[in-house]
């Protein structure tokens, strides 16, 4: 049974290319804390989750990377999709929510993009850390 469709969605810093060709990816890398340090080196073995052979990322085959399922960025339809609210900052993300907000507003519907110059991951951690 298909369940409908959220009346809109507010995404913050959300990962739509998991292929990672986005400029920001680069030019933004000084400003993101996340940068590429979290990825491992080398994936671990895993017998539910094959390494043989090796894969080129943590999330899915590389034969997925470019799929819509797994990158939204590699979507060309947006028809029928809820408002989206993009919530990025200076960071690596930030130019696959501009590209999907775009090419939403090109087909007529609503994505928009809210922006900081501080990334918004990082306030927020800032803001839910405790303090002494």
């Amino acid at each position: 049974m298909p369940a409908p469709l959220p009346g809109g969605l507010a995404l913050l810093s959300p990962w739509c290319d998991i292929t990672g060709s986005s400029d920001s990816i680069t030019r933004n890398a000084e400003y993101d804390y996340l940068c590429n340090q979290w990825l491992p080196e080398r994936i671990p073995d895993c017998h539910l989750w094959p390494t043989d052979p090796p894969r080129a990322d943590v999330y899915a085959p590389d034969c997925a990377l470019s799929h819509p399922l797994v990158s939204p960025l590699a979507a060309r339809d947006w028809t029928g999709a809820p408002p989206v609210r993009f919530m990025v900052g200076q960071e690596l993300l930030s130019d696959e929510s501009a590209a999907i907000a775009n090419m939403m507003a090109r087909q007529g519907r609503h994505g928009r993009v809210g922006s900081s110059t501080r990334p918004c991951r990082t306030a927020l951690r800032t803001c839910s850390t405790r303090r002494p």
